[in-house]
């Protein structure tokens, strides 16, 4: 692969300079992207990134990631400066603005996404919290009728163990004045 770069001028093997290819001007680019609006809801969190993508309305063609596959051709040994300058070069015929464009818009989609996201999971935390709380309110109240309702069933098996005792005693104080009335 790299005999074919070199054949095109894009790279050379001896590493005396940069190559000798044009600078290409980077036009500033006047260009804030448009802040899609993503719904979280409508996110698959199976493919979350295409997903994103495609919600924001953003495709595949004249990417910014064919940098990367520009790159990824190139040999990992050269530097950074000569991988830019050989790019800038292939970047001529594709035009460097429109994929910068891209990379702002792709950049924008994830970052509504995120506030999106946030937002919907956010909300979602607020609601299960305030049932949290009155659940262990809840559970507090029925704890509470319980302690109270144990009470009142000690209380008053104390107050029937008591008046059972007495009658209990009474009877047999009772059964012996019978017998002793029987005697006589």
């Amino acid at each position: 692969m790299a005999n074919l770069l070199e054949r095109m001028g894009l790279v050379r093997t001896e590493y005396g300079g940069l190559p000798n290819t044009q600078a290409v001007p980077v036009p500033e680019i006047p260009y804030a992207p448009e802040v899609p609006e993503i719904d979280a809801s409508q996110v698959s969190y199976e493919d979350v990134i295409p997903s994103i993508y495609q919600q924001g309305g953003i495709d595949d063609d004249n990417s910014i990631f064919k940098i990367k596959a520009y790159i990824d051709i190139l040999p990992q040994e050269m530097t950074k400066a000569k991988k830019q300058a050989s790019i800038a070069g292939i970047l001529t015929v594709n035009g460097i603005g429109d994929l910068i464009n891209d990379g702002l818009s792709r950049i924008s989609a994830l970052d509504a996404a995120e506030s999106s996201i946030k937002a919907d999971s956010d909300t979602l935390i607020a609601g299960a919290e305030a049932d949290i709380e009155h659940l262990k309110s809840m559970i507090e109240e029925a704890e509470a009728k319980i302690a109270e309702s144990k009470k009142k069933t000690s209380d008053s098996s104390a107050a029937i163990q008591k008046e059972k005792e007495a009658i209990t005693q009474l009877l047999e104080f009772a059964d012996g004045v019978a017998s002793k009335e029987g005697e006589q």
